[in-house]
């Protein structure tokens, strides 16, 4: 993943691994169907008339064997357009993530002759996969259409002969009109067949490299491990980054519990490189991390991803709220049972099956998660003052207190969180008058008018939320002056 762009592995998974689904579910019904139907009315020709039952089975071979060939030149040219389609939404993807540096060194334009390359490119394998299949269906179709011909030329003159009758030759037409749709719909599906092979082999070699951490590794354990009491060692640790060059050269040091250790470097001369060894997030290119006498890369994950922390500067945030981001580190496996009922049961036990058929885990993403007692809580309901605690601790509180006043909270959804938001107002305000710091705020209230606040805010009874009723856009907003006229205030705060 630190070699392939994030849009190509999402394109790799939306438009090559699913079509394989799409076409398994016909991958047997479908040519044992057609094949019956051809069978079946090449067999009555060939009762009709030996003769013609040949001519029928000599365009049916030449269909076989030269369509499929054909057609291969199709199934390159789709692998080379594929290639071309998943590299460009790479490429698009860099662009929009380093859009600022685009702007800022005046790039845009080699960006776009970049971009307009890589559509002409697309474009011309396009067109070639066009004329290709425009020729293949050509062929098919004069194959489909001069077998009725050969059949009125050949049959007619079997009739003046007298070794055909009428009828029989009538009857081979009628039933050499159900051979062509069948054939030319398994022409069609080894096609598919052959198309969904390359699809599936290139994404094969995508995701098949060296070095791929053995599934036992993440392999799901509930109950949380040991403290890890022993030494952190590095013994003769050699580390390379993508291109060859060695960030650490045979690096032997020994961290023992409680001490703090510093590695200081500049960014390229291994202390990072180091620290993500430790982490088990850059693979090693000689020697080996240890934890005592174990070695830090065979240990499951349920031990060093709960017994060991890293944080780097390039911290990174799921599309989630943020009360998820900071309990991400704390959901190791499903700790509870959901109980579901009627359909809902159905449903669960139908997912249960088809995922163990399939390979895939079982687990409920519905089930709590959240290991509390990792994060020093015994329930839902401490869990925020264990949070807070730790925020207290790196010196966040004051940062996630800042981004919450700055955001505007569901109420839909959170409809408790407003009901205390009120009961809050009224316990600070309590609070205030107990300590007599009253005078240092003055709250809205109903009815009268709040000096230290502008006319504004007291017409809209708080502050603008937005920039659309902030300042002179409240005067200039249409349904707040329509307002004001309503209430006769029009006039009094023009002569103000």
């Amino acid at each position: 993943f630190k070699r392939v762009k994030s849009a190509e592995v999402a394109t790799m998974v939306k438009d090559e691994v699913e079509p394989l689904g799409g076409f398994i579910g016909d991958a047997f019904v479908q040519p044992v169907l057609l094949g019956g139907q051809a069978l079946t009315a090449m067999l009555f020709i060939v009762v009709q008339n030996f003769w013609l039952g040949m001519i029928a089975a000599v365009i049916v071979v030449i269909q076989i064997a030269l369509i499929p060939r054909m057609r291969r030149r199709l199934i390159v040219l789709g692998r080379e357009r594929q290639l071309t389609a998943r590299a460009l939404s790479g490429r698009v993807g860099e662009i929009v993530d380093g859009i600022g540096a685009v702007h800022v060194h005046d790039t845009s334009n080699y960006e776009r002759a970049d971009i307009a390359a890589r559509l002409g490119l697309i474009f011309k394998i396009r067109f070639d996969l066009y004329q290709w299949k425009f020729m293949v269906k050509f062929l098919n179709n004069f194959l489909a259409q001069v077998t009725p011909f050969l059949f009125y030329m050949i049959g007619g003159y079997l009739v003046i002969q007298g070794r055909l009758d009428v009828g029989q030759l009538v009857a081979v037409i009628g039933a050499y009109k159900d051979l062509p749709g069948p054939m030319k719909e398994l022409i069609d599906w080894d096609q598919a067949r052959q198309d969904i092979q390359v699809k599936y082999q290139q994404v094969v070699e995508q995701f098949t490299a060296d070095g791929l951490i053995a599934p036992r590794i993440g392999a799901l354990t509930i109950d949380d491990p040991e403290p890890m009491t022993k030494p952190l060692s590095a013994i003769s640790l050699s580390i390379a980054d993508d291109g060859g060059a060695m960030l650490l050269d045979r690096v032997s040091l020994q961290i023992k519990p409680g001490e703090t250790v510093a590695l200081v470097s500049t960014a390229t001369d291994g202390a990072e490189a180091l620290a993500e060894a430790f982490a088990r997030l850059n693979w090693p290119a000689s020697g080996r991390v240890a934890s005592g006498a174990d070695d830090l890369l065979e240990l499951p994950e349920s031990i060093t991803g709960r017994r060991m922390s890293y944080a780097s500067s390039d911290v990174f945030l799921f599309q989630a709220s943020l009360r998820d981001n900071l309990l991400y580190g704390l959901k190791h496996a499903p700790l509870t049972s959901v109980p579901y009922d009627g359909a809902a049961a159905d449903q669960r036990r139908w997912n249960i099956d088809e995922a163990r058929r399939s390979g895939n885990p079982d687990l409920d993403i519905h089930s709590d998660w959240i290991n509390y007692a990792s994060a020093g809580a015994t329930g839902p309901h401490d869990l925020f003052e264990a949070v807070r605690r730790v925020l207290d601790a790196v010196v966040l509180s004051r940062d996630i207190l800042d981004l919450g006043l700055r955001s505007s909270a569901d109420l839909t959804r959170h409809t408790e969180l407003a009901r205390r938001i009120v009961e809050l107002r009224a316990a600070l305000r309590t609070r205030l008058e107990r300590e007599g710091l009253s005078g240092l705020v003055v709250p809205f209230e109903p009815g009268a008018y709040n000096k230290e606040a502008t006319i504004g805010q007291n017409l809209l009874f708080g502050a603008a939320a937005g920039p659309e009723l902030a300042d002179r856009a409240l005067a200039a907003n249409p349904y707040f002056a329509s307002v004001l006229r309503q209430a006769g205030l029009d006039r009094t705060l023009y002569e103000m």
